[in-house]
Order: structure tokens, then C-alpha cells, then sequence
């Protein structure tokens, strides 16, 4: 077989007088028959004049050279690598040169060459070619681990000079805290003494917070560090948590925290719902509790925050973050309880607004959504879960009282003309209430009323079956109300009709008259009916279904909400808070 091949390092440690180069290395270098004219994966290490480094790949035939490098050096003086997204920078500098990169904020002391190269299968692919071997199979496992070891070993010697060129006390603080990324060195060498002592401070008492520094988003982090004051007091403020949760979060790594460690503000959430006396306290509690949170939400298939998952994540952390072999089922039932109340309550929140004549989703006000949550945090889960419990009992009783008076707003059923049914004589005169009665009434009697649904749900039209006291049909009659001169309303005959449309009989005509002037002479008997016409029937249908589902739920939550987080307080803060006052 013919051995491996060659690999080169091309490393420069001259410093570039003219320029924004200070040192560079590009790996794998030039020098072995694995080069081809298709492109291969370089790996850049870069140290700008102002102090700054990076870490970049880029797909090229050849090897990259000082322009390049002088390039990259100099795009990350320019915007300052560490408050600048990576994603953008790599933009910029494809936008100028042509020429696309990718940066990386890999840990210099960790970081593994070989997951970005191309070196390897190119090298494999070239042994294969130019082996000779009696069977003609090549020992792909032994070819594989040579390559490895020698690129390792070239690889770990130019990194191991190129970071002793770079500033060593800078270098020691990184370690200490972070790690020695990109981001980390550039957020602490590149600055004034009195900056850098501020943020050495910072990262050696939250290290989890290096890392996280270099976002757009924690510019006021930044500058509080910076400043010199309370950092403790800004990241609760940034976070929406309070300041006990940061106090048990210093001296933690982002190894400690694992998945959390760009998560935060999930993590500050999670440990709200768990008494202090509970939190991991070491890194041997903080690998338990990301190991039982990540177990919990593979079995349940949901994200940690649900209530579900909190509650189980509460109970693991009574138990010393047991991990739970399976999904408690009443758990997952209250959680379920939980989301639907604070569904309940945005719903509500939103009805009310409406009706109040509110804007919902004004810029200069909180959304019922962030109402709703807010409520859930400043409730908890513990007091929530109680809640749920009192709430279900009150929903239920609402809708029992409300249910004669829900079907008049689904227009299931009208009111009746004063009393239910009225007899005059043998006849009795029987209002129709609903769609149902108006349908058997038009079979029985041969005729269309079955179609003047609509015109009684709006109270245009009031449908009577007159019948004889035995329960024979006579006729079906239609009435309207109007206003006399005097302002005094009367009832109006409009259609009197018997079977088939035919003439009705004397004696209906007769029972029909003292309708007529029985409900004229007495008007106050149409007052319940006339109420519901001119507030009820005059909604569009899908307003009076809204209502009908939407009171049951405010009567609920007016029974069960209480304290400071009474329903009139919930609603108040709906009407008058700013985005940013919770």
C-alpha cells in the first residue's frame, strides 16, 4: 500500500505591517496527492491587528492565502466581531468578495478539525486509487485512523502556536470562564482595563452569560457590565424573573446547564414553578435536572413549558429530579385543565374587550394573550392548579343557569308573546319556540311556515298553532307588533291560515279576535318579548353565539378568580397596561 498522504499546516505568524492581519493559519496546507481541481474545506484561524479572531471555513481549489485572511481580519475590525452575528458578518463578506464563509464560535481548546474538512474522504479516496494489494481490498479502518492521528496531531500543533501568539491573560480568563471561543476572547481582550476587568468579573460569575453576550439582544447587558452596576438587577429585568433565580445561578457553566445554556429565559421559567429550596444546588444536580427535563419531554412529546411537563418536572425536582419511567397520567390531565383555562381567560379577555368597544391588538397595549400569561405567572402552577378545580365547578354551575337563556342567544329557541299558551273558550292558541315546532307544524298542516325560521329568531314574525282543546289542529296564525299613534304597541293578525292554506273555521277566527285584543289591551304582557327583540335579535347570529359560549366562562371566572388577581383587575390591566409593564 502506499502510504499516507502528506498533510500540511500553513501557518504565519509574521505580522502585517500595512493591513489588519496579525497571525493566521490555514489547515489542512498545501501538499498531498488528495488535491484535486473540485473544491476542498479550509479551515481559517484569524487575529486581526485590533485584536480580534475568528474562526472560518471555506471552500476553495487551492489554499487560501494572506489576502484572504487579511480580508476576514479586516471585515471583523470593522464590525466588531463580538457584537455582531456571525450569519450577517458571512453575508457581508460574500456581498464584497464573492467568496462564501462560514464562521464559528467553536472552543479553540476543543474544537475538532476534522468535522469541517474535506481532508479525509479526499485522502481515503486517493490511498484507494494508488493502493496495491493482492486482493485488491484496502484497509479502509487503518487508513482512516492514520489519517486522523496525523491530522490531529498537525492540527493541535499550529492551534497550540497560533493561541500562544494571542494575549495570555485574556487567553486565562476565557478558560476560567467560558471557554476559549471567538466570542468570549474578543468580548474581553479588545478592550480598555477597567472594561475588561468589568467583564472578566461578569463571565467568572455567571460563565453560562459568556457565550450569550455577543447577541444583539443583550445590548443593555452589555452596557450595565460595562458601567459597572448591579448585573444581577439587569438580567432579571431582561429575563422577567426574579432576582433570587440569578443569585442561584452564579458559578454555573454552560456545561452545568446543558441544553439551558442558550435557553435561559425557558430555564428562569421552569425554576419559578419550583420552591428555591429545591434547585440544583451543583454541577451533579444541574446534569440531573437537564437529564430528568429532557427525558420528560420525550415522553409526553411536548416542550418542557407545557403545564404537563412542569408539573412533572415540580415533582421530579420534590424527589431529587428522579427521572420518571413513564408520563403520569393525572398529571398530564391537570396540565390539559391548566392550558384550557388560560385559554379560557384569553377568550375571555378578548370577548370582553370587544364589548367594551376596545382595540385588541393596539401597539400601546398588552395583547390578551400576554395578559392571560401573565396571569399564569403571577398565579403559578400551584396555586393554578388549585384554581382549575374551583373554576370547573363554577363553569358547570354557570352553564346549568344559563342554559334556558343560552338557547335564546343560539337561536335554538324565541321567547314566547307573554304567557305560553293561551285558551279562549275550546281553543287554545300555542306560541311555536322553535325551529323544530315550526317544522312538524308546516308537516301537520300542509303549509310553508317551516321557513319562517329566520323571521322569528329576529323577531320580525311570531308563529301560533291554534288548536282545539283536544289537540286537533284548526289553523296556524302569524302575527306581527307595531306602534299605534299613542306610542302603545298592539298585535297585528298578518296570516291566519287551516290546513292547506285554507279558510280557517269561525271558531278559530273567533279565539284569534281575543288574541288580538287581549295582548293590545294589555301591552305589558310583549315587555320580556320586546326586551329580547331589541337587544338579543338584533346581534348577528355569530355575536349571539359568541355570547352564548362566552358568558357561562365570565361568570366563572368572576366566581373564582379573586385577590389580587381578581377577574375586575384582570380585566382593568387588559384595558390600560403597556407591552412592557409585566
Amino acid at each position: 500500500m502506499s502510504p499516507v498522504p502528506d498533510f500540511a499546516v500553513c501557518e504565519q505568524d509574521v505580522i502585517v505591517t500595512e493591513g489588519t492581519l496579525k497571525q493566521w493559519v490555514c489547515f489542512p496546507g498545501d501538499g498531498g496527492p488528495f488535491q484535486s481541481a473540485s473544491p476542498q474545506t479550509f479551515r481559517l484561524l484569524v487575529e486581526s491587528s485590533g485584536g480580534r479572531i475568528a474562526v472560518a471555513a471555506v471552500a476553495l481549489r487551492t489554499q487560501p492565502d494572506t489576502t484572504l485572511a487579511t480580508q476576514l481580519a479586516g471585515l471583523i475590525d470593522e464590525r466588531q466581531f463580538a457584537l455582531a452575528a456571525r450569519v450577517r458578518l458571512c453575508g457581508e463578506f460574500e456581498a464584497r468578495y464573492g467568496l462564501g464563509i462560514t464562521l464559528f464560535d467553536h472552543n479553540l481548546d476543543q474544537d475538532d478539525p476534522l468535522q469541517e474538512t474535506a481532508a479525509i474522504p479526499r485522502a481515503l479516496a486517493t490511498a484507494a486509487r494508488n493502493a496495491s494489494h493482492p486482493t485488491g481490498i484496502v484497509p479502509v479502518a487503518s487508513l482512516r485512523a492514520t489519517i486522523i492521528q496525523q491530522l490531529n496531531l498537525e492540527w493541535q500543533t499550529a492551534r497550540a502556536r497560533f493561541i500562544g501568539n494571542l494575549d495570555p491573560e485574556a487567553v486565562a480568563q476565557c478558560r476560567t470562564s467560558s471557554g476559549l471561543c471567538p466570542s468570549a476572547y474578543n468580548y474581553i481582550a479588545t478592550v480598555s482595563a477597567d472594561h475588561r476587568r468589568n467583564r472578566t468579573q461578569a463571565t467568572l460569575l455567571f460563565p453560562w452569560l459568556g457565550p450569550l453576550l455577543d447577541k444583539p439582544q443583550f445590548d443593555a447587558i452589555r452596557q450595565t457590565i460595562d458601567a459597572g452596576h448591579p448585573l444581577i438587577d439587569a438580567l432579571a429585568k431582561h429575563y422577567q424573573a426574579p432576582k433570587a433565580i440569578f443569585r442561584g445561578l452564579r458559578g454555573v457553566t454552560t456545561e452545568d446547564l446543558g441544553r439551558f445554556s442558550g435557553q435561559v429565559d425557558v430555564l428562569a421559567k421552569l425554576l419559578q414553578e419550583i420552591p428555591a429550596s429545591w434547585w440544583p444546588k451543583d454541577p451533579a444536580d444541574w446534569c440531573q435536572f437537564v437529564r430528568a427535563a429532557d427525558v420528560i419531554s420525550r415522553l409526553s412529546r411536548r416542550p418542557i413549558l407545557c403545564a404537563s411537563n412542569v408539573l412533572t418536572l415540580r415533582r421530579s425536582a420534590q424527589n431529587s429530579y428522579a427521572v420518571p419511567q413513564a408520563p403520569d397520567e393525572d398529571l398530564i390531565r391537570l396540565g390539559e385543565d391548566i392550558n384550557e383555562f388560560i385559554e379560557s381567560l384569553r377568550r375571555a379577555i378578548t370577548w370582553t374587550l370587544a364589548q367594551r368597544g376596545i382595540r385588541l391588538y393596539a401597539p400601546d397595549r398588552m395583547r390578551p394573550w400576554d395578559v392571560a400569561a401573565a396571569v399564569k405567572t403571577g398565579l403559578g402552577l400551584s396555586k393554578l392548579s388549585r384554581l382549575v378545580v374551583r373554576y370547573g365547578d363554577a363553569y358547570r354551575r354557570a352553564v346549568t343557569e344559563f342554559a334556558e337563556e343560552a338557547e335564546l342567544w343560539r337561536g335554538v329557541r324565541w321567547p314566547a308573546l307573554g304567557e305560553t299558551a293561551r285558551q279562549y273558550g275550546s281553543v287554545v292558541i300555542q306560541p311555536l319556540l322553535t325551529p323544530a315546532e315550526l317544522k312538524a307544524e308546516g308537516r301537520q298542516m300542509q303549509n310553508c311556515v317551516a321557513a319562517y325560521v329566520e323571521q322569528c329568531m329576529k323577531g320580525k314574525s311570531q308563529i301560533w298553532s291554534v288548536r282545539h282543546q283536544d289537540g286537533m289542529p284548526l289553523a296556524t296564525l302569524e302575527t306581527h307588533i307595531r306602534s299605534n299613534v299613542n306610542g302603545r304597541k298592539r298585535l297585528l293578525v298578518v296570516q291566519h291560515k287551516g290546513r292547506a292554506n285554507s279558510a280557517p273555521s269561525g271558531l278559530s277566527w273567533q279565539a284569534v279576535r281575543l288574541l288580538e285584543i287581549d295582548m293590545t289591551e294589555h301591552p305589558e304582557q310583549m315587555a320580556t318579548y320586546l326586551d329580547w327583540k331589541q337587544t338579543v335579535s338584533r346581534q348577528p347570529m355569530d355575536e349571539r353565539q359568541r355570547h352564548a359560549m362566552m358568558a357561562p366562562v365570565i361568570t366563572a371566572m368572576g366566581q373564582t378568580l379573586s385577590g389580587s388577581w381578581n377577574w375586575a383587575r384582570i380585566v382593568e390591566m387588559a384595558c390600560s397596561a403597556k407591552p412592557n409593564d409585566l
